[in-house]
């Protein structure tokens, strides 16, 4: 009988570590971002293991014109650039655009907010702002150490929307230099392989070509939502829609009635509930009731910040 016992009791630690564990690792693997906390920018402190070999990381985001997303990103880029070193924000935006916002950062020169305005759904008081934040930061670094602003895009591959992530890739390779990089721009560019590519096009996404180059230095992380509303650009200005996708993805469904927001990392065995997840694309330009791409977990991407509903970017004051 009293073996028995030491059996049951061994049975019962067993079972409970093991329960233990499981609530562990799900705890590493998802963090609630506190999106009324906008000041705090440790809370984004969880990411620094999981970029420890990482030069590129990608701010997939699943629409330009999201308040939420220009945010989060903004937080972000804060906590990459005061904790991890990160030296180069470059934008999916036509290079000399960019150069003229990078002379303000290094330099203070020039008009930033003018730049943004005329810039279609980059015109965002919150992006502003971060901008305005890292010439400020600037200012108190040597100058080998100052953040620098880049373009990847330039007008001349909009003709070409079929060569265009590939000629975005090119032109991003051809710039590097030994610094650590963060990249913004929608995530159908940025995404690691070709899952999307559900018609066989062979097209490749700008992502897809750094992750063949970089290996495991390429880490993506994307930011989706499920309703809300959005900016567009027409008719030469921002017009807000409302939104609201098919469904929500599984492996999203029991944690936003937890967290409005939240990180969760690519690996976590949510993701295997179903065989992609569908990723929102919103699109620059209205194009009707948006739709999902699907996406896998760890191959097409890294990490997802998921935001439940999100509204629309504010326009530069």
């Amino acid at each position: 009988m009293k073996n028995l016992t030491i059996q049951i009791l061994a049975f019962i630690l067993f079972f409970s570590a093991g329960l233990q564990a499981q609530e562990n690792a799900k705890e590493k693997a998802v963090h609630e971002i506190d999106l009324s906390d906008m000041d705090n920018t440790k809370q984004f402190s969880f990411i620094d293991p999981l970029l420890k070999d990482t030069k590129v990381i990608g701010l997939g985001e699943a629409s330009h014109g999201t308040e939420e997303f220009f945010a989060v990103k903004g937080m972000l880029v804060k906590h990459l650039i005061n904790n991890l070193d990160y030296q180069v924000l470059a934008f999916e935006m036509d290079e000399t655009v960019a150069e003229a916002i990078n002379q303000f950062v290094l330099h203070g020169t020039g008009d930033p907010k003018e730049k943004l305005k005329s810039y279609g759904l980059y015109n965002s008081q919150t992006l502003y702002e971060l901008i305005d934040w890292i010439r400020e930061s600037n200012l108190k670094k040597k100058a080998e150490d100052r953040v620098q602003i880049s373009g990847f895009d330039s007008e001349e591959y909009w003709a070409d929307p079929f060569a265009r992530d590939s000629l975005m890739a090119k032109n991003f390779i051809d710039k590097m230099e030994d610094k650590k990089y963060m990249l913004w721009a929608h995530t159908t560019h940025l995404v690691k392989s070709n899952t999307w590519d559900i018609t066989n096009s062979e097209i490749k996404a700008m992502g897809n070509i750094l992750a063949q180059k970089l290996k495991d230095q390429y880490y993506l992380l994307i930011f989706d939502t499920h309703e809300g509303t959005f900016n567009v650009f027409e008719d030469g200005a921002l017009k807000e829609y409302p939104f609201e996708m098919d469904k929500k993805a599984l492996a999203v469904q029991d944690l936003s009635k937890q967290y409005p927001a939240f990180f969760l990392d690519a690996n976590d065995p949510a993701f295997s509930k179903e065989s992609t997840y569908p990723i929102a694309v919103l699109f620059a330009n209205w194009q009707g009731k948006p739709k999902s791409m699907p996406a896998k977990a760890t191959s097409d991407f890294d990490g997802l910040i998921y935001i439940l509903k999100t509204t629309a970017s504010k326009a530069i004051e």
